[in-house]
């Protein structure tokens, strides 16, 4: 039971997503699903909300709502709203595979950058650029700024995590010094 629960689930997403590519949104709502995930993971208060078990699922979706409402696509807040909602899985995975479904119907691989500062229009073109020749394929490059990694970049893509940042260098020293 629980295979075909998830199989009509996949459906559903796909079915949405695909109502969002039809209206030329796909792309939108792959950034704005993005976007909110990562705010969610960002606010305790909102992340707890979202993600107790015990809290109704009404409730759940009436806060998605209140947050993104008109201000994003109406796929957008759906998804949201799934994720919210979802049973069996764990907000930031149920936001993590609908971003992996909407990126394969887009045929293109997505990567997680981060950095201690923001890229500029061009680095960000060009580590786009870069990406895509590497792995052969359009690359969706999601960037999120963090400053306690300090200095340098970290790409996360599918299963692969390239770690250039100061941070890790910093801990990979200490280790060495440790042992």
């Amino acid at each position: 039971m629980t295979d075909l629960t998830a199989t009509l689930e996949s459906f559903g997403v796909e079915s949405i997503l695909a109502h969002a590519e039809a209206a030329g949104r796909l792309s939108q709502v792959e950034d704005e699903l993005f976007r909110f995930g990562r705010i969610v993971d960002g606010t305790g208060e909102l992340r707890s909300a979202l993600t107790d078990r015990r809290a109704p699922a009404a409730a759940k979706a009436r806060v998605v709502k209140s947050l993104l409402g008109d201000r994003s696509a109406p796929e957008t807040v759906r998804l949201a709203e799934l994720a919210a909602t979802h049973r069996s899985t764990r907000f930031d995975h149920a936001v993590e595979g609908y971003l992996t479904i909407a990126a394969r119907r887009q045929e293109q691989l997505t990567a997680t950058v981060t950095t201690a500062v923001p890229l500029t229009a061009q680095q960000f073109e060009r580590l786009t650029a870069a990406l895509g020749a590497h792995y052969d394929r359009a690359v969706r490059v999601n960037a999120v700024v963090d400053p306690q990694v300090v200095g340098g970049i970290r790409v996360d893509i599918g299963d692969e995590v390239i770690d250039g940042t100061i941070l890790s260098r910093l801990d990979e020293a200490r280790r060495r010094m440790t042992s």
